[in-house]
């Protein structure tokens, strides 16, 4: 039954030359536009990392695997340390307030 069904609307298509174009064709340049657009339009083949500043307040095992979790993570950018001015020095330990800034 479902055969018919289908040979019989191939036939159609067949004759309806708007209806084939409509159908398969419309379609595939329709995609493949927007393939073009959004797919290397900005030349990058890898998403941006997104930045993250943790304050590890508890300090135990806990939350140290949870930050190793999250550094291992390809599209985070994980801070854990607020840079001083003088690179030189050492990072300090770093607080809520500048990891919200």
């Amino acid at each position: 039954m479902i055969l018919t069904v289908a040979r019989n609307r191939l036939m159609n298509l067949r004759h309806d030359r708007s209806a084939f174009v409509l159908s398969f064709v419309v379609p595939i340049v329709f995609f493949s536009i927007f393939a073009a657009i959004f797919g290397s339009a900005s030349g990058r083949s890898t998403t941006n990392k997104i930045g993250v500043a943790v304050v590890d307040e508890d300090q135990t095992d806990n939350s140290r695997r949870f930050l190793d979790t999250l550094r291992s993570e390809a599209g985070l950018k994980v801070a854990t340390a607020v840079e001083s001015a003088n690179k030189t020095e050492k990072p300090a330990r770093p607080t809520p307030a500048p990891a919200r800034q």
